[in-house]
């Protein structure tokens, strides 16, 4: 089990142990404006929210998804645990955008 924020737990493959964390997690940490891939008549919004990518006692999570995320390398995301396990995010290194399914989250500039 993981614990997230003390207030739930998932359950997810063992997370891999690390010494050091990567330098592409703090890239990936941080806030997030959550919006939708393409434009579809179920989103009458351009914004669907906020989110924030975190790194927690050496695992990184996005505690909105109630996962934890394993960079496959420099693009790929896996999503660990919960109802998203097994599934892919892409991660763009040079806009900081992380597309998963019909969403993508952009970077807050602030």
């Amino acid at each position: 089990f993981l614990t997230v924020e003390g207030s739930y737990r998932i359950t997810c493959p063992r997370y891999p142990e690390i010494e050091t964390i990567p330098p592409l997690w703090h890239k990936l940490a941080g806030n997030y404006t959550v919006r939708p891939r393409v434009k579809s008549t179920y989103w009458s919004t351009e914004d669907l929210g906020r989110t924030e990518i975190t790194i927690a006692d050496q695992v990184l999570l996005l505690p909105a998804l109630k996962a934890a995320l394993w960079p496959l390398g420099d693009t790929e995301i896996l999503l660990m645990g919960g109802a998203f396990d097994g599934e892919t995010m892409t991660f763009d290194p040079e806009t900081g955008e992380i597309t998963r399914q019909h969403v993508v989250y952009v970077p807050s500039r602030d």
